[in-house]
């Protein structure tokens, strides 16, 4: 699979989240491009930080402390790549091969004579069905609640959000013992896994991404994505629906095409959802893999055209984006070609004493196109630290919801061993406080390079501000 990544400038402006300065809880995310004056207006303006004098309700010591935070983070971001490498060498010589359970470096997606699968029965069972209901002559189109029900033990989260059992328990094990061993031998090393957690460990520095990350992106989450979320837009306007629409489908169908996220296209991609016998016709999949095909605007890629791009896997993702049988999410799903692997640790420190403990993640949304969050020790290791959704953010497609006015309500989710929560990135979702043990999980931020030169990058909606493709070691300079 290819690893191109388009990296955005934004990347090192944008989205600085600031925990706390000194004793003073913050919680915030910042814009920062090294001037004071930028800092000063958000907190301000953005965030009502003032005091009875309309001042800034900071004293000069916190903005100090705080400014140092922004200006050390931004070195970070600006630096990262190249200490990536180098870290990674550095962890390859202190953790090298011989001391590595080579098991824990290759996916098993298939139970043969060199032992069994990762897999739990109910994932592969599901994986089998997408291929088999898409590969006929005539194919059947699958739901979510068909794939979900295959897999067994299904579970809705909340509308397009999915949990399914992926990785037995077994792989789940053989896993965490071995990223908790690299964390602890190159507990002065490693790198923090991104801008808001600060324990865990990158994958592609523990040698993981070639062998394990990349391969449950493309023989697990893709397949499974291509179907969950394509049909996941009927399952939402359903669960959205109020009695005001349900009394005028037209009604319904003519609000959709006034609003302003939308163009006449996408409308009609939308006010067409409950109607895909269409999209038969339409269908070629080469590979046998894809679940079905909806409309899709057209896309001017001749702006956004590279030399990486003319390569035959580039022109074969562009081509699927611009095909008129497919919409945006579908697009998505099927050209995700690179990654940012991670665990996070999360911590209960009843003394109170350990700063650098996360104990919960405040709400945010992902810098990825799809998200998949899988618990690696056992749910009996730790109290609370529910994963809880609150709805889509503005960085959704137009079909997956316009929350308007609406305030969503908070959706949690019990984290369950080897179970995989898979989610659009442009979901908000916070870790909720754990209140006892350590949880541990794997979290793979999925990312198609195709999807943003056509949309833009997820976190500021600009493809203007993309830099060229270049070709990163399963690893791009994103938070």
């Amino acid at each position: 699979m290819s690893v191109t990544s388009s990296d955005c400038n934004c990347y090192y402006t944008e989205h600085y989240f600031v925990e706390k300065v000194q004793n003073r809880t913050l919680r915030l995310h910042l814009s920062y491009d090294g001037s004071d004056e930028s800092i000063q207006d958000q907190l301000t303006k953005n965030y009502g930080l003032v005091n009875d004098d309309g001042d800034l309700d900071l004293t000069a010591e916190e903005f100090g402390v705080l400014k140092m935070i922004l200006q050390t983070e931004r070195e970070r971001r600006l630096n990262l790549w190249g200490s990536h490498n180098h870290r990674k060498m550095l962890c390859s010589n202190l953790f090298p091969e011989e001391k590595r359970n080579i098991q824990a470096y290759h996916l098993k997606t298939i139970n043969d004579n060199e032992g069994e699968s990762w897999l739990t029965k109910s994932c592969m069972e599901a994986l089998d069905f997408t291929k088999r209901s898409s590969s006929g002559g005539d194919p059947t189109l699958i739901s979510a609640k068909e794939l979900l029900a295959v897999a067994g033990r299904e579970e809705t989260v909340k509308g397009h959000v999915f949990a399914l059992p992926i990785l037995n328990k077994k792989s789940c094990k053989l896993l965490d013992n071995e990223l908790c061993l690299f964390a602890d031998t190159c507990k002065d090393i490693k790198g923090r896994p991104n801008t808001m957690n600060r324990n865990g460990v990158l994958l592609d520095e523990a040698s993981m991404s070639a062998g394990v990350t990349s391969a449950l992106l493309e023989n697990v989450i893709t397949p499974l994505a291509r179907c969950l979320f394509s049909v996941a837009k009927e399952n939402n306007s359903e669960n959205c629906e109020t009695e005001e629409k349900k009394t005028s489908d037209r009604e319904h169908d003519l609000s959709l095409c006034e609003r302003d996220d939308m163009d006449m296209v996408q409308c009609m991609c939308d006010t067409l959802d409950h109607h895909h016998a269409f999209t038969v016709n339409y269908r070629f999949d080469p590979n046998g893999l894809d679940v079905f095909f909806s409309v899709a605007k057209e896309n001017n890629s001749e702006n956004c055209e590279t030399e990486e791009k003319k390569t035959s896997d580039r022109e074969h993702d562009l081509s699927l984006c611009e095909r008129d049988d497919m919409d945006m999410v579908q697009c998505m799903c099927d050209t995700l070609d690179h990654h940012h692997a991670f665990t996070v640790n999360y911590r209960f420190d009843p003394n109170g004493k350990n700063k650098d403990h996360d104990r919960d993640l405040a709400l945010h949304f992902d810098n990825s196109e799809v998200t998949m969050n899988i618990l690696l020790n056992d749910e009996d290791d730790f109290d609370g630290g529910e994963l809880s959704f609150e709805g889509p953010s503005k960085a959704s497609p137009p079909s997956f919801g316009n929350m308007g006015n609406a305030k969503p309500v908070p959706v949690p989710f019990r984290h369950k061993v080897g179970w995989g929560v898979i989610h659009l990135g442009s979901e908000l979702h916070q870790a909720m406080p754990i209140d006892g043990g350590d949880r541990r999980n794997l979290i793979m931020w999925c990312r198609s390079s195709t999807h943003r030169l056509n949309h833009g990058c997820p976190l500021c909606g600009q493809a203007d501000q993309l830099i060229k493709p270049v070709l990163h070691n399963y690893m791009n300079k994103s938070t």
